[in-house]
């Protein structure tokens, strides 16, 4: 059997960006994590000369969308429409990661119940790494990464920010900025984006004009509705204290 270091090598000639995970884990075992990613054999050598059983990270490159699908959390998609034979992954922990091509577009970070989508902006535990629980990452589908079916890119698409809050003046264009920042922001931030945007327009006086706005452009980046709400309580205690 192949070591790490000639799989880690093999998906970089693939031209798939990797980066060491740390022995039977999913953390990054380097300093930037994802950022660190790289097609480099010379880098790829010294990280796994050094470390022969760190598990293996891929960061997607632009183009690909992968679809995390975690069956302890309910993640199902055969309910929802059928997917092309393509590139997958059996994870240690008896999900699937499914990779399919797709047009860069403004992704959900969430699209069901145990379905997660991850892009560039993040990475994923490939073959043949070891789960925490002891089990291996196996592909169990080596075919062609495929493109995914419209269904799959309607549901995945996130909407359009909402329309900016009527607003006048300068305090009127601070505003719509935060609504547009927090529908802008990526998995990750979004809780942290959307505390700093609701703690501003709190100190400007405008929070209860845009305090939907808010709620709207975070719900259009997948954030889930109890977490909005609690994120803006948080605030509002927060800055009224």
């Amino acid at each position: 059997m192949r070591g790490f270091l000639d799989h880690a090598l093999a998906y970089a000639a693939a031209g798939l960006p990797v980066l060491p995970l740390r022995t039977r884990a999913k953390e990054p075992a380097t300093r930037h994590g994802k950022d660190d990613a790289t097609l480099d054999a010379e880098q790829i050598r010294d990280w796994w000369t050094r470390h022969p059983h760190h598990n293996i990270g891929i960061r997607p490159p632009t183009g690909v969308l992968v679809v995390d699908v975690d069956p302890r959390n309910g993640g199902d998609l055969t309910l929802r429409g059928r997917l092309p034979r393509t590139w997958t992954c059996e994870t240690g922990s008896g999900g699937l990661h499914i990779w399919l091509r797709a047009h860069p577009r403004p992704w959900r970070a969430t699209i069901a119940v145990g379905v997660d989508l991850k892009t560039a902006t993040g990475y994923l535990v490939a073959p043949p790494s070891i789960h925490p629980n002891g089990q291996r990452y196996r592909w169990t589908n080596q075919a062609p990464i495929a493109h995914a079916p419209g269904w799959l890119l309607d549901r995945a698409t996130k909407p359009k920010p909402p329309p900016p809050q009527p607003f006048t003046g300068e305090v009127g264009k601070r505003e719509t900025g935060l609504i547009n920042t927090v529908a802008s922001a990526t998995d990750g931030s979004r809780n942290s984006v959307l505390y700093w945007a609701a703690c501003r327009a709190l100190e400007s006086g405008a929070y209860r004009h845009i305090r939907d706005g808010l709620t709207e452009a975070a719900r259009s980046t997948g954030l889930p509705d109890r977490e909005i709400e609690n994120t803006l309580r948080s605030a509002e205690r927060g800055v009224t204290a």
